[in-house]
């Protein structure tokens, strides 16, 4: 049974972006990305990221 995550890492997000590490940590630092802090584990909400990407969209024609 797959479940599908609600959470990535950041190694994880880099994978599903195509964002670089560098860029990931750049939006959480300026608040762009949410982020949670478990331990040493850093977690970003994959709805974040959608909601991220999708405000930075541009339509092409």
């Amino acid at each position: 049974m797959y479940v599908t995550p609600i959470t990535y890492t950041v190694a994880n997000a880099i994978k599903a972006t195509g964002l670089s590490r560098s860029t990931l940590y750049n939006l959480m630092k300026a608040k762009q990305l949410p982020y949670i802090k478990v331990g040493k584990r850093t977690l970003l909400k994959v709805s974040d990221i959608e909601a991220l990407l999708e405000s930075g969209r541009e339509t092409c024609h």
